[in-house]
């Protein structure tokens, strides 16, 4: 019997990457453009627009697991931070609004 092996990714015996990429951001690479990994559906991946839309599928070699961090975000997530911290949640939502209007304009 032959023991799995670790692929690039460092996940074990499959090869496949499914189980590690599902529900996070990433980029497709051969569309350029990015999305949140819904499910693996044969050896595709099913993404989903950041900011809604209708899902695509992406061959496995061409998506790569990104963190989305622009400066916009980064800022965005400091303010709801704070105004949820102190109790806020008109500004709270205003700012997550803001940075899903942002999302979809500048990430999608």
């Amino acid at each position: 019997m032959t023991q799995p092996t670790a692929d690039n990714s460092g996940n074990a015996a499959t090869g496949r990457r499914s189980d590690a990429l599902i529900g996070k951001v990433a980029h497709d690479r051969a569309k350029g453009r990015t999305g949140m990994v819904m499910d693996k559906v044969g050896p595709n991946y099913q993404l989903r627009p950041l900011a809604g839309g209708r899902e695509w599928e992406a061959a496995p070699d061409r998506v790569e697991p990104t963190a989305l961090k622009c400066a916009i975000c980064a800022q965005l997530g400091v303010e709801y931070n704070k105004a949820a911290a102190e109790g806020r949640w008109v500004a709270a939502r205003a700012f997550v609004m803001a940075l899903t209007r942002h999302a979809r304009v500048m990430h999608a």
